[in-house]
């Protein structure tokens, strides 16, 4: 996991009389080139250009409802500026792979991206490219990063566990008035460390992270796994058929182990904060406050989703005679960040089907495109 990083305080580092010299400097430098220019194109610098009152106008336009927006919006942001005039992107790992690749080929669509979007990075995709095994290939995703977040049209979200973890706490905090769109979910740390690269050059920091990844999702399948070990002999004993479709399985299986599933989630996000205060607690929430979160909270429910698809898929279905949902933990744990964005684009054809099918159930109308589609649509 990246930590969150200080940004240095440039102010104490520079005194005030070296930023006046180094602006006299630029501005000599700016009237010598303007003398220059006109010399060579033969133009009085005494007489500016005429602008194109066309453009002015438009200027004078876009930074008026700008100004009227902030005014109308107290304490919102520029970001949420751009965030409101523009559709929210967000990429799977599989496609900033995919940028990366293609290299060149790629500067049209970032140029695209950046006229028609607010790109939204998922901190699940930035653990997943910190974890890459070569340098090379780390710092060449950290660039592609780069180049999406460049400019103000951007922000940059929390892996998932810590999304919920600063939901819950919010929740905990004032269940009456908790909105999950109104909770800060972003995240400073990853979004230093995309501007400095500190700790994306580091490999240890890459193994450690790489094992980290694929340990939870080994043991996130095997889960899954021992469950149906399990519930085989039942399904046998009952002579009952397993569920042929994930419609059949949500409808079955949402009522009994949403509240359950969600109290265990709740809990641990609850200790997970306490640790993080240096305390010990052992929470155990009633099941109404989970309910209400459940019923309030679309990144929880999102993730509810996932599992129950993990559910499905790999401790019920009955093998190639039903419909089959296959993507992995940290491709299903990606719908989490499905409630915060407008568009999400993948090159992995499993996460596409899942994550578009679960869009039904969370509740949204997120697009869920596959790259190829998306981009010869930009």
């Amino acid at each position: 996991m990246v930590k969150k990083g200080q940004e240095p305080n440039v102010l104490k580092t520079i005194s005030t009389d070296d930023i006046v010299e180094e602006l006299k400097h630029r501005i000599a430098k700016m009237d010598e080139a303007k003398t220059t220019l006109a010399a060579l194109t033969g133009q009085s610098t005494a007489e500016p250009l005429t602008k194109n009152p066309n453009v002015s106008r438009a200027k004078e336009a876009y930074w008026r409802r700008r100004r009227e927006w902030l005014a109308a919006n107290p304490g919102k942001t520029m970001e949420d500026f751009y965030r409101e005039k523009r559709r929210v992107l967000t990429f799977d790992t599989s496609v900033h792979n995919r940028l990366v690749k293609i290299g060149a080929s790629s500067n049209p669509i970032y140029a695209a991206i950046k006229s028609q979007f607010f790109f939204r990075l998922a901190g699940l995709s930035f653990e997943e490219m910190v974890s890459t095994p070569q340098a090379a290939d780390r710092l060449a995703l950290l660039d592609g990063c780069r180049r999406l977040t460049a400019g103000r049209a951007w922000d940059c979200l929390n892996p998932p566990y810590e999304v919920l973890r600063i939901l819950i706490a919010a929740h905990v905090k004032d269940p009456a008035n908790f909105k999950w769109l109104a909770v800060d979910v972003r995240s400073g740390g990853l979004a230093h460390e995309i501007r400095t690269g500190e700790l994306t050059a580091d490999d240890a920091l890459a193994n450690l992270q790489s094992t980290e990844q694929n340990a939870s999702i080994k043991s996130y399948k095997a889960m899954w796994v021992q469950l149906r070990d399990k519930l085989d002999p039942i399904f046998a004993a009952q002579n009952m058929p397993h569920p042929k479709t994930f419609e059949e399985a949500f409808k079955s299986g949402s009522p009994n182990l949403f509240p359950g599933l969600g109290k265990g989630f709740y809990d641990a996000g609850l200790r997970f904060g306490a640790e993080l205060r240096g305390e010990k607690i052992e929470p155990d929430t009633d099941m109404a406050t989970v309910q209400h979160f459940i019923d309030n909270c679309l990144p929880f429910r999102a993730l509810l989703c996932a599992c129950l698809m993990s559910w499905y898929n790999t401790s019920l279905r009955d093998g190639s005679k039903s419909e089959k949902f296959a993507a992995g933990r940290n491709d299903l744990f990606m719908a989490v960040y499905l409630p915060y964005c407008d568009v999400f684009v993948t090159r992995d054809t499993e996460q596409e089907s899942c994550l578009r099918e679960l869009t039904k159930y969370i509740g949204i109308d997120t697009e869920v495109l596959a790259f190829d589609e998306f981009k010869d649509n930009l």
